[in-house]
């Protein structure tokens, strides 16, 4: 850079000052270095040594500057980088927090997600034990239409007096099997799990009939038995009858007068697997009842299913639907009762 550049004092062209005796002088008129020109005195005397000398101040001085910036600026930068080496350990430890903080909101995440899940898993589980006793209730409606009808298909049924009929007539009708079969030249079909009542929406869904018109659901017309969910109250299939101080299981024939007995099971959840293992057929049920000397009292035929929550689902004779996490100790709940052969309960 130029001597020019840090004393304005500079002209362009020649001059010269001196220091006279409490005064100082120029003599030539210069240029200035913005353009303009200027008058100036000269001095009594010129010294070349005396203007050599100013001009090695003034360069000394803007020198002497440009160190104090330049130091100055050192100083700025040896600060803002002891800063940076001071604060690297805190930015470190922040990364730290970071990560913890984010596996804190993962897990909540996981956490809020799982009570999501829950409560959708219930949501969905009610409303299929909605559905469920729904469908049971519809099947007690036609249970009740079949009682009362005399004029409707009865099966078998049909040789008996118009007053009587088979609870298991009416469950080969509700499944569409033997006399039911909905057609003639087939022999296997495949139940629509949307359409049947009696394939709980909780339980297995898969099930098929069989055998045209020539096998009863009792025979097996319903199958795979593991898959079957609900059963029919088998006390009113077979009542217990005594013959020669022995218990025999016989065939009760109802009428529409076992309407009169709303409060007793008609149909309820099972377990079609655990009544394979006992060497049942699982369309029909019945439990043990305490101090009720029958043909049930072994427990074999019950295998209920609590699938709905831990509940199960059981439709009454009388049409209304219930859930219980106990079946047996319900009060009012009539699991003892079956139909004797002249209409009234056997003794």
């Amino acid at each position: 850079m130029p001597y020019s550049a840090f004393c304005p004092e500079i002209w362009t062209g020649t001059a010269m000052s001196t220091l006279t005796t409490g005064r100082r002088s120029r003599y030539v008129t210069g240029v200035h270095r913005g353009g303009s020109r200027r008058d100036v005195h000269p001095p009594t005397s010129i010294s070349t040594a005396t203007w050599t000398f100013r001009m090695h101040n003034t360069f000394r001085t803007v020198s002497h500057r440009s160190r104090n910036r330049t130091a100055s600026s050192a100083a700025r930068i040896g600060a803002m980088s002891s800063v940076r080496r001071r604060l690297a350990p805190l930015r470190s430890s922040r990364s730290g927090f970071t990560l913890i903080e984010l596996l804190v909101v993962v897990a909540i995440a996981a956490l809020l997600m799982s009570l999501i899940l829950g409560v959708a898993t219930k949501i969905r589980a009610g409303a299929r034990g909605v559905a469920c006793r729904s469908q049971l209730r519809a099947v007690a409606l036609d249970f009740i239409d079949f009682a009362e009808d005399r004029k409707q298909d009865r099966g078998k049924s049909n040789a008996m007096p118009r007053n009587q009929f088979h609870l298991h007539d009416f469950v080969n009708k509700a499944y569409r099997v033997e006399y039911f079969w909905p057609t003639g030249d087939r022999t296997r079909q495949k139940l629509d799990p949307s359409s049947e009542p009696l394939i709980c929406p909780a339980g297995p869904a898969e099930l098929s009939r069989e055998g045209g018109r020539s096998r009863p659901c009792n025979d097996g017309a319903i199958g795979p038995k593991e898959n079957v969910s609900v059963a029919f109250n088998r006390r009113l299939f077979y009542e217990t009858r005594f013959f020669e101080g022995k218990r025999v299981a016989v065939e009760a024939k109802l009428n529409s007068d076992v309407l009169g007995h709303s409060e007793v099971p008609l149909a309820f959840d099972v377990d079609g697997g655990k009544a394979v293992r006992n060497a049942v057929t699982p369309y029909f049920s019945a439990p043990a009842v305490p101090g009720h000397d029958d043909v049930y009292d072994t427990g074999r035929f019950w295998f209920p299913q609590l699938r709905h929550g831990g509940k199960m689902n059981v439709v009454f004779i009388g049409g209304h639907a219930l859930s219980t996490a106990q079946p047996l100790d319900e009060p009012g709940w009539d699991w003892k009762y079956q139909f004797g052969p002249t209409g009234k309960p056997s003794k």
